[in-house]
């Protein structure tokens, strides 16, 4: 008797797992890890956890990867192509055994840039704001670190708009003093930032006005 929705079909499409079977049956004291990236010839790594020794392995035309590796615990990723992200994750290879984790890859589009003062000085902790024109979508905001470096990663291709204070309340201090990349008052001013599929925009950097205060 079969389980509802079990892993069972004709012998015809079942050729891989077949293999893989085989392939098991053949280890002595290794084990296999397996899973889906989507992405042909995308390279996968495994790092042991024991002695940090690194493995690597290359997508197929399917988007699957496989290895063959000692029992252990390993750092799994798939971060090694710019523009292109999974979440990372830890599992344990079993002798004689068959894991198998999917790591599903997402545009990694960036926007990256150091806001300043009027001094010319970092400015601290400021709240940029990240604003999608083309596809519409939700509007936030990033705080800069205490160099006023900002980054987003994540993000879809499309238009953008950057800026410091155009997401305040409206007749606020910080709405009234709102500053646009690539450092005007308006939006009518302001560049639109163009990106690309997977693309990194790491020079959108501005200065705020006189009247705009950091900490």
């Amino acid at each position: 008797m079969l389980g509802y929705d079990g892993p069972s079909k004709p012998i015809a499409e079942a050729q891989s797992d077949i293999a893989m079977l085989r392939h098991l049956s053949k280890l002595t004291d290794s084990g296999i890890l397996i899973g889906h990236v989507g992405h042909p010839g995308h390279k996968v790594v495994a790092k042991r956890l024991s002695d940090s020794a690194e493995f690597s392995a290359i997508a197929s035309d399917t988007g699957d990867y496989e290895f063959e590796l000692q029992p252990g615990a390993y750092h799994l990723s798939a971060n090694t192509k710019r523009g292109l992200w999974a979440p990372e994750t830890e599992t344990f290879v079993h002798k004689q055994g068959c894991i198998h984790v999917d790591l599903w890859l997402h545009t990694d589009g960036r926007i990256a840039g150091t806001v300043t003062n009027t001094e010319g000085k970092a400015a601290r902790y400021v709240q940029v704001a990240i604003v999608p024109v083309s596809p519409p979508a939700q509007s936030f905001t990033v705080t800069a670190d205490g160099q006023g470096h900002f980054e987003v990663g994540g993000r879809k291709p499309g238009q953008y708009l950057v800026g410091v204070g155009v997401l305040a309340p409206v007749d606020s201090v910080e709405w009234k003093s709102r500053i646009y990349y690539p450092g005007v008052p308006t939006q009518e001013q302001a560049k639109i930032i163009n990106l690309g599929d997977g693309e990194w925009r790491t020079d959108i950097d501005f200065k705020l006005l006189s009247s705009s205060s950091t900490p």
